[in-house]
């Protein structure tokens, strides 16, 4: 059924081939520019504390550190085990924002609180760098005239 501005009402426009390149390049372009800027974030902030010296002893604690690492593992539970069984690229991206929240956020521990800074960070790093978005390209839309992928 066509709404008032002429626009079907369920959302669904007709989309031609041209239109879904460059819907899925720039959905691509959207997830390389939230990690970059995440990996970048996580760098600059640990780059500008270092330069700061610390007035007050740090109360710094092995509890932070646990923490830290609980982010960080299940981030890569998240990258590895559920991001591949997941088909719809919504939940994908979803899934994608919610592991480098994560993985960041183990780093950040490192950074402000963590007894052991310098190897959290670093396993922040690592964290950022498995949510490399090389993983996107399955959620492309298919060629035109290609035929249609295998579901498992």
């Amino acid at each position: 059924m066509i709404g008032v501005t002429g626009a079907p009402r369920n959302g669904a426009y007709p989309m031609n081939a041209d239109a879904a390149t460059r819907s899925t390049a720039a959905r691509a372009m959207l997830w390389w520019i939230l990690w970059a800027g995440m990996t970048a974030g996580l760098v600059a902030i640990d780059y500008a504390m270092r330069q700061v010296p610390e007035t007050v002893p740090a109360a710094r604690s092995v509890g932070m550190d646990a923490l830290a690492l609980a982010d960080l593992l299940v981030s890569v539970l998240a990258r590895w085990w559920m991001l591949p069984r997941v088909r719809r690229v919504q939940s994908a991206f979803v899934l994608f924002g919610v592991g480098l929240a994560l993985a960041e956020a183990g780093g950040l521990f490192g950074v402000f609180a963590g007894a052991h800074r310098n190897a959290l960070v670093v396993l922040g790093m690592a964290g950022l760098l498995q949510w490399m978005p090389l993983f996107a390209r399955r959620f492309a839309a298919p060629a035109p005239g290609a035929p249609p992928a295998a579901t498992a």
